[in-house]
């Protein structure tokens, strides 16, 4: 019995909160500027994101490069750091599987082929780690009890 091919389902546009399901690889690339080759490197992370309340998450798979200033803050949560000479720099590995983050999506008309539609991910808030932390109540002490 042969079944059909999946058929593709493009996520609407829109702002949906993702969740990052596996550790991210950092893969080699290459890129043209000016007619000369650029070494450059992205990060190949796979989400999950929930297009409404209730509704089952759908797996994504994004690719975000290190010389796309767009992607700067997302990277930096992730562990990037951005050097003197204004390189970003990725870690050799990470530890972010659960993490969220609130994006945009659009869809763009591929540069060299306008038939063919690109998801983006854009408008990329992340929540920061100290953030999640209340303040402590006014006039409460740290009582001494290690965690």
């Amino acid at each position: 019995m042969n079944l059909p091919e999946p058929e593709y389902q493009i996520i609407p546009e829109g702002t949906y909160e993702f969740r990052i399901t596996a550790e991210p690889e950092v893969k080699k690339t290459s890129y043209q500027k000016n007619g000369q080759t650029v070494a450059s490197k992205y990060v190949k992370v796979k989400l999950a994101v929930r297009l409404s309340a209730g509704s089952r998450e759908r797996n994504y798979t994004e690719n975000f490069f290190c010389h796309e200033q767009r992607y700067r803050d997302l990277l930096a949560a992730l562990g990037g750091r951005q050097s003197e000479d204004g390189q970003f720099h990725t870690p050799d590995s990470f530890r972010v599987v659960g993490m969220t983050f609130e994006a945009k999506l659009v869809h763009v008309p591929d540069k060299r082929d306008p038939s063919i539609t690109r998801t983006r991910i854009q408008d990329i808030k992340v929540q920061k780690e100290e953030d999640d932390i209340p303040p402590p109540a006014e006039g409460t002490e740290d009582d001494g009890v290690p965690f």
